[in-house]
């Protein structure tokens, strides 16, 4: 019951992160923002697939798909994968057009279970998006 508890408020602690973020993006991020961002099963023909922000413990791998708009230059974004607040990955993304679509995965594991976030950062460390799912 302690855990539920805990687990919910943690849920919309980030939660209130991702939308204060959202508003530092409007204010900072200039012209490259992001136009979709999930977390998904897999990404075929550079779509994701299995969509969702509950995923099961037994699930192997989960991707993180971006959409990047905006961008007048190359470019790059930067993945920030946190297990229960604590940095688990970091993966750079180039950005090549103005319209991109990129992503980054990570396996999944029954030690990996709890709140995560990712974390959408441009280059110059500018948050442009956060994406919250749990792994139950």
């Amino acid at each position: 019951m302690k855990k539920t508890i805990i687990q919910s408020i943690v849920v919309v602690v980030l939660v209130c992160l991702s939308s204060s973020i959202g508003l530092a993006q409007e204010e900072t991020a200039g012209e490259l923002s992001v136009e979709k961002g999930v977390i998904c099963l897999d990404v075929i023909d550079r779509e994701p697939i299995g969509v969702g922000d509950i995923f099961p413990k037994e699930v192997p791998r989960l991707f993180c798909f971006t959409k990047v708009v905006g961008a007048d230059k190359t470019t790059s974004i930067t993945h920030l994968w946190y297990q229960n607040g604590l940095l688990k990955a970091k993966v750079s993304l180039p950005v090549n057009s103005a319209s991109w679509r990129t992503w980054s995965s990570l396996e999944m594991s029954s030690d990996k279970t709890g709140n995560w976030l990712v974390e959408v950062v441009s280059e110059d460390g500018v948050a442009l998006e956060s994406i919250v799912f749990i792994l139950k």
